[in-house]
């Protein structure tokens, strides 16, 4: 064997140790650049990065950054872990907003006018007497009026208002793009229909409505405050005049009973 032929064996061996020592360095380290290369790649997408976390003795993947939550989280009483019970979004008697989506409308709302200065009213309204119909013949007659009436309150609300049910008989209407002034239209138009419908039906209740508005620096938590209180003296004003009512006629069956005795001797 000539000294040529040595010399290139002696490069080829050593260009084949090179080629394994960089195999056995660069090897191990590809599936930990192909994750950080994942990663990466999630978080430009805009995808939470995910870690995992002890929760009641299990390993639970979650969006890092995000605490773990506690055992109340995790629907209790759902029977499936991590999927936890949301209130309904609707009234489910009458349709309208739920007290918790009335919430979240109020909230966003006064983000909105406070942002760029626009009017919004919130309305009241109460449906007076209903504890004592429900007392005197059962919750039925509620279930049927309340229904009646709540389609009356949306139906004159304009497209754009919110409308939702608050309690047994309490309504709350918002209506954006509206001042105080603006907002005594639909508030008579609603107050005339349910009288004119109550009364015709030989119902004895009536509404009481307040209602205030927010723009600027008021916020329209503020103005549902102030509308619930103007509302609440209506109801004052219905118990005195009922009140004055019958002791009118009280009076006058005594004064007709009185005459009756006199004219019978």
């Amino acid at each position: 064997m000539d000294q040529q032929t040595v010399t290139y064996l002696l490069i080829a061996a050593l260009l084949a140790t090179a080629l394994l020592i960089a195999l056995a360095v660069i090897i191990p380290r590809v599936p930990r650049r192909g994750r950080a290369t994942m990663a990466t790649a999630t978080a430009a997408a805009g995808a939470p990065m995910l870690a995992e976390v002890d929760v009641n003795g299990g390993r639970v993947a979650m969006a890092a950054g995000v605490s773990a939550p506690n055992n109340h989280d995790f629907g209790a009483g759902n029977g499936r872990a991590g999927n936890p019970v949301e209130e309904p979004s609707s009234d489910a008697l009458t349709g309208l907003l739920s007290a918790s989506r009335w919430g979240r409308v109020v909230a966003d709302e006064d983000a909105r006018i406070r942002r760029y200065r626009r009017a919004a009213t919130i309305v009241m309204i109460e449906l007076d007497g209903l504890e004592r119909l429900t007392a005197r013949l059962g919750d039925s007659a509620a279930d049927r009026l309340v229904p009646a009436v709540a389609d009356s309150i949306r139906r004159l609300a304009r497209e754009a208002d919110y409308v939702a049910r608050l309690g047994d008989g309490r309504f709350a209407v918002l209506l954006p793009e509206t001042d105080e002034i603006q907002a005594i239209n639909y508030v008579e138009r609603v107050r005339r229909t349910c009288d004119l419908w109550l009364e015709s039906g030989a119902v004895a209740l009536r509404l009481a409505m307040g209602w205030a508005s927010a723009s600027g620096d008021d916020s329209l938590q503020d103005a549902g405050r102030v509308a619930t209180e103007r509302m609440f003296l209506e109801v004052r004003r219905n118990a005195r005049r009922s009140s004055d009512l019958a002791e009118s006629d009280a009076a006058a069956d005594a004064g007709g009973e009185a005459g009756g005795e006199a004219r019978s001797r």
